[in-house]
């Protein structure tokens, strides 16, 4: 439906989404937030207290998540319908045709959006934007795999390696990892994850 009347498509993904609590922002939504405050204050509540007892709906712990986030909410304001997805395949072979048709690197996040945006109707009069939310140096592997580049080495080689291949650089915090303090050791079972999270938490 959406094709057939050519309308707005935005295409986004991501495995992270921080979605923060929903009571206040949806009572603000739908302009009832007073309405609401002067309920609860009525039955001996104050909203506030109310507000924070809501869990934190959170997948994900950084700002790309964030980011994640504030696009839903714009397009489902607008009502903007997203949609899309990519398989691996389909992710190497954008990340190579990017790098053969624009010379310009992405990351697997990125390639999954190009994939689908390149499926969808456009206008040539109307410039179409992607935004690229990682860089490629963060899936050194995957991205060398995809340009036929050398990719058997340690993460840390393979960095190099892109950036010997594309003339790009290496951004200077990820390649000081291999020479940071090593801050975690432990190495968990599936099967007793929820035992060692309670032992984190008993010693915190």
């Amino acid at each position: 439906k959406t094709r057939q009347n050519k309308k707005k498509q935005v295409h986004y993904l991501s495995m992270e989404f921080l979605m923060g609590r929903s009571l206040m922002k949806n009572a603000y939504n739908l302009g009832l937030l007073p309405q609401l405050k002067e309920a609860l204050d009525h039955l001996g509540f104050k909203a506030g207290d109310i507000f924070e007892m809501e869990p934190d709906a959170a997948l994900g712990n950084g700002g790309l998540g964030r980011l994640a986030a504030c696009y839903l909410d714009s397009m489902t304001t607008l009502e903007i319908p997203a949609t899309g997805w990519a398989d691996e395949d389909q992710v190497r072979q954008m990340i190579a045709e990017c790098w053969r048709d624009n010379h310009y690197v992405i990351d697997p996040h990125t390639a999954c959006g190009y994939f689908v945006m390149r499926q969808m109707p456009a206008d040539p009069g109307t410039p179409r934007v992607l935004l690229s939310t990682a860089s490629p140096y963060k899936f050194p592997r995957v991205v060398n795999e995809a340009l036929g580049l050398k990719a058997d080495g340690t993460d840390f080689e393979c960095m190099d390696e892109l950036a010997a291949a594309t003339g790009t650089e290496v951004p200077a915090m990820l390649r000081g990892l291999e020479s940071a303090d090593v801050r975690f050791r432990d190495c968990v079972e599936v099967s007793d994850m929820a035992h060692y999270v309670e032992q984190c938490a008993d010693r915190l």
